[in-house]
């Protein structure tokens, strides 16, 4: 049972490896105003969003109440919201893994742990359409939380969670790159916290957020989440997003993106639930004339 919760947790945790140590003296507070960490996120968010294509090799490490899980797979996506994520782990004799495939209209999602696969089904065209008609959640929001917008996506709802007040220049594997860092801001330390605003966050909540990005193409090569050490000035790596052997604007085979069914298999339908999700509350009913 403790493997089945730690191949869980790998799978659909969002994260890669901690491979590098924590940071020393070298991080700058306070930047000049010409060139702040949140700039250089959002720089980064925009030259990422002119490439036609990603592929990259990922590794991930999650490391939580003292025990580490790595996966690794690739990363694929185009301009068009075609994406395809795949991810594979073990944990001693076990295996599972995590794919996520979209074409552009339809997200598949399956997860492989212990004997039977789950798969999930979303038709995102439909869901978009249906958030246009009611207004409810911003189209762009919208698409972060599917996953449709790929690493711009992820950026932008990193610089919407966190108040970045870190900036360092260095290099990651003979590319010059700058690192920022933050913190989670106001709204997202209330919906943390909850009732208890001045607690520290639960074991299985990151503090700080860490993104290493390319000077030149702006790709966030690391993204790593890292927690405080209690009564200590230290941070440990917890959950991170190490992205290798990237490749920029080349051609991808459209069979990357199409995902069949496996026999036998029924696919459990998610496109009603989120428009459901969608719908705006019913008006109350008007007051009785001369109330």
């Amino acid at each position: 049972m403790q493997t089945q919760r730690s191949l869980t947790f790998a799978t659909i945790a969002c994260a890669i490896t901690a491979c590098v140590a924590l940071w020393g003296p070298g991080l700058v507070q306070g930047q000049p105003a010409e060139r702040t960490a949140v700039g250089e996120l959002q720089r980064a968010r925009a030259l990422l969003g002119q490439q036609t294509s990603i592929v990259a090799q990922l590794v991930e490490t999650v490391t939580m109440f003292d025990r580490t899980v790595k996966a690794d797979g690739r990363y694929i996506q185009t301009n068009d919201r075609r994406i395809r994520l795949e991810l594979k782990l073990r944990v001693g004799n076990t295996t599972g893994s995590l794919l996520e495939v979209c074409d552009g209209e339809i997200l598949w999602v399956r997860q492989d742990i212990g004997k039977d696969p789950y798969i999930t089904r979303r038709n995102v065209k439909q869901i978009l359409e249906a958030a246009e008609r009611t207004g409810a959640i911003p189209q762009n929001v919208l698409v972060a939380d599917l996953g449709l917008g790929g690493l711009p996506s992820l950026l932008a709802s990193i610089e919407r969670s966190f108040d970045f007040d870190g900036m360092k220049d260095d290099t990651l594997r003979d590319r010059p790159v700058v690192t920022v860092q933050g913190h989670w801001n106001e709204a997202m330390n209330i919906n943390l916290r909850g009732s208890s605003p001045n607690n520290p966050f639960p074991a299985y909540i990151p503090d700080i957020v860490r993104v290493t990005v390319d000077r030149e193409t702006g790709f966030p090569h690391r993204i790593m989440y890292l927690k405080k050490v209690p009564d200590r000035d230290t941070l440990k790596p917890m959950l991170t997003l190490d992205f290798l052997d990237v490749k920029l604007g080349q051609p991808i085979d459209p069979s990357e993106f199409t995902f069949v069914v496996p026999e036998r298999v029924q696919p459990h339908e998610e496109t009603q639930v989120y428009i459901n999700m969608l719908q705006a509350p019913p008006a109350p009913p008007a007051a009785p004339a001369g109330s």
